[in-house]
């Protein structure tokens, strides 16, 4: 038996409280999930800096996944006559995201201290949880007036930590590389 907390919000303030609240939950978790990474093994300092960058490179990699998805739909429904959903979400998307996010590892990994495994790891989990944080935010904005106190979490946790897994598999392979 599942008790959802769906709830329709006619009350402007009370939207702006809900999508408050929301932003600083995930905001939080993007921000903590890579500093507890890069905390298990903090005698690399430098790696902070890739934090930093893969946050702000992930959040980058989300507008551009957005557009391009966008894109790739309209041509899709255009060329076919009608939407084309399921297959963009399954099989396009997918591609489009991970190709984005392990470009940014490629382009972080040029620099001259981005020189082990742990560096593919912290940077390729940053980047997963940078875009993370746009894709939750655009989820939530577009699901005004509706709000669910379980897809905010199951976005906050699931997502974030799927997106930042996916990542760290192209960080690992990637720092791999340059040891």
């Amino acid at each position: 038996f599942i008790v959802s907390f769906i709830f329709t919000v006619r009350d402007l303030n009370l939207v702006f409280e809900w999508l408050f609240f929301s932003f600083m939950v995930i905001i939080f978790s993007a921000i903590l999930f890579p500093l507890i990474v890069w905390y298990t093994n903090k005698k690399y300092i430098e790696t902070l800096k890739y934090i930093i960058g893969g946050i702000s490179f992930g959040s980058i990699a989300a507008v551009f996944a957005y557009f391009l998805n966008t894109l790739i739909n309209i041509f899709l429904q255009s060329f076919t006559g009608f939407e084309m959903g399921v297959i963009l979400i399954f099989i396009i998307a997918p591609i489009i995201e991970e190709f984005l996010k392990v470009t940014g590892i490629y382009i972080l990994a040029e620099r001259k201290r981005f020189n082990d495994i742990f560096d593919g790891i912290a940077t390729g989990f940053s980047i997963g949880c940078g875009f993370a944080l746009l894709e939750n935010f655009f989820f939530i904005i577009t699901r005004i007036p509706f709000f669910s106190f379980e897809i905010l979490i199951f976005r906050t946790f699931y997502n974030t930590l799927a997106h930042a897994s996916f990542s760290t598999f192209g960080g690992i392979i990637i720092g791999k590389n340059k040891e």
